[in-house]
């Protein structure tokens, strides 16, 4: 029985350390290129909440699509724009936040599940009182980009309807 419950503990703790390297792996694919995949999250709680849709994220800089937001970030500005309400909101990019945030969620995960194009699991967020269960798929790497431009949003050329809220 205990060489069982060993042999057990040791397979867990292998792919644990494989799924860091293959975290570890999709953090050099941003760092070096650019990685496109789709993402989507569900927290379980008082008032449920879901989320999804697609990133593209080049070391500092991304660009999310979903649930009615876009998000840019040149790596110094983010702009959060809903096109529907006619808003965007500027702040100031937090380096690394994509990749801190999945290497956050995968670090909490029960149930963690890890390969080259897919990470999901969930999690009890103690604070929130609520679980969170995450699926980030179809992780694609391509070269990086010279042109930023994608990474940006261009507020000059809003009609005056727009409410551009600086917060930097």
């Amino acid at each position: 029985m205990k060489r069982l419950l060993a042999a057990m503990i040791a397979l867990a703790a292998c792919i644990a350390a494989s799924a860091q390297d293959q975290i570890a792996a999709i953090g050099t694919m941003i760092s070096e290129g650019k990685v496109d995949f789709n993402y989507r999250y569900d927290i379980d709680g008082k008032i449920p909440i879901g989320a999804s849709g697609k990133a593209t994220v080049q070391g500092d800089c991304y660009m999310s699509k979903g649930n009615g937001l876009s998000v840019y970030c040149d790596g110094e500005t983010r702009w959060t724009v809903d096109e529907e309400a006619k808003e965007v909101y500027l702040e100031e990019a937090v380096p690394g936040e994509v990749l801190a945030l999945i290497k956050a969620y995968a670090a909490q995960a029960r149930n963690l599940q890890v390969s080259k194009t897919d990470i999901s699991g969930s999690f009890v967020d103690e604070e929130a009182g609520s679980t969170v269960h995450f699926r980030i798929s179809g992780i694609t790497p391509s070269a990086k980009t010279g042109d930023l431009s994608i990474f940006k949003f261009n507020t000059s050329g809003l009609g005056s309807d727009w409410v551009v809220t600086d917060l930097r």
